[in-house]
């Protein structure tokens, strides 16, 4: 029961980002107060100081991932641009923060989930290690594009691609129900939109996911780390948010 009840609380994240693209659609100015309200949700809970794992132009990790440039950085790590030297395509490389590496349950957790989900509406895993200084990272496929929160921020969805960005993260979410994991964490900044398409939308960060079978609230909040959140206020589900 209490599986159904979250699953049924993640779909609903889904249908409050498509109600936010709605809402946009039909306001008179292109920047109203419900997308500066988005913005304001989606800040960063940025990681800063001697936690901060860093890499440089160069870097090669696993003696075969080529960093190339910081792509973006939030509260957990950051992510980098790189290119895997064995086949020559670009990857994704993100780097967990030197606090989340020490704990390992956030890691270990995003690697196991990512590693058992395939599907086009989910970001696809490639590997994972640690890099010289201890620091976890895990390397998926390169997206060229925006997340939705981006999108919105330049334009409007109409409902046709909003109905179309609610089913492709609505089925990506399914393949992982069946798998017994639930994301946690769904909102516009993990949908990602390659090419800034809604039919090509990919789930992004399993970080904050959980087991169906190991759901229960004091589960949850032991991979919680002191002053950090596992999950958007906003967007948490009712049962975590108490």
């Amino acid at each position: 029961m209490a599986t159904d009840q979250t699953e049924t609380v993640e779909r609903r994240g889904v249908a409050v980002c498509a109600e936010e693209a709605l809402r946009l659609e039909h306001s008179s100015h292109p920047v109203g107060p419900s997308l500066q309200r988005l913005a304001r949700l989606l800040e960063p809970d940025i990681e800063t100081g001697p936690g901060r794992a860093a890499l440089k132009a160069g870097d090669v990790l696993a003696e075969r991932y080529i960093v190339e440039r910081l792509a973006g950085e939030g509260g957990m790590g950051a992510v980098y641009r790189g290119t895997d030297r064995l086949v020559g395509v670009a990857v994704a490389i993100k780097v967990m923060g030197r606090a989340v590496s020490a704990s390992g349950d956030r890691f270990r957790d995003e690697v196991r989930f990512l590693s058992r989900l395939q599907h086009p509406a989910i970001v696809r895993y490639i590997a994972h290690g640690a890099a010289t200084d201890g620091a976890a990272f895990l390397v998926m496929e390169w997206l060229e594009g925006e997340d939705l929160a981006q999108h919105l921020a330049k334009k409007k969805l109409d409902l046709g691609k909003s109905l179309l960005l609610a089913c492709r993260a609505a089925e990506g979410l399914a393949v992982a129900h069946a798998e017994g994991i639930i994301h946690r964490d769904i909102k516009p900044s993990n949908l990602f939109l390659v090419g800034g398409d809604p039919g090509q939308l990919k789930v992004l960060d399993f970080g904050t996911g959980a087991s169906a079978r190991h759901s229960q609230r004091r589960r949850a909040r032991r991979r919680v780390l002191p002053g950090m959140r596992s999950f958007r206020m906003s967007y948490g589900t009712p049962r975590i948010r108490e």
